[in-house]
């Protein structure tokens, strides 16, 4: 059987404590990314390849959220490892680098490739009257 967890927490753009909803989706993968005090990247990485465990996190308007998928055999291992991350996290330099670089060449990518951008486009003009959808990441 397999299980699945999520971790929800509400905060940032939506209650004013952030004005940029990148910055929690960022941080949440650095976090995904970079282990634990108790399980450095490494174990991480290890860990989760051996016993086919997903931990992913994401973030947007409303605040972050972390998920893990695992088997029943490896919950209570996963469990661990999975509250370790959002506890006591390490913020990888290393990690933090590759994926702002990571980010920087999608946006850079994203302007070459008509469809994604005609889908972006579109996405903003739908949301641009929308009460919470329509607010902006930067200031003006």
């Amino acid at each position: 059987p397999l299980i699945s967890v999520i971790a929800g927490f509400e905060g940032g753009m939506i209650d004013g404590l952030n004005n940029n909803p990148e910055i929690s989706s960022f941080v949440s993968e650095l976090i995904t990314e970079s282990g634990s005090n108790k399980f450095p990247k490494d174990q991480l990485r290890s860990f989760l390849s051996k016993t086919s465990t997903s931990i992913r996190g994401d973030g947007g308007q409303r605040g972050v959220t972390f998920t893990m998928n695992c088997t029943k055999q490896h919950f209570d291992n996963s469990w661990d490892l999975f509250s370790s991350l959002i506890l006591n996290p390490n913020f990888d330099s290393v990690e933090f680098s590759n994926i702002l670089k990571r980010r920087i060449n999608n946006v850079n990518s994203r302007w070459s490739r008509p469809e994604p951008l005609a889908n972006l486009i579109a996405d903003s003009l739908i949301k641009l009257n929308h009460l919470i959808l329509s607010k902006r990441s930067y200031e003006k």
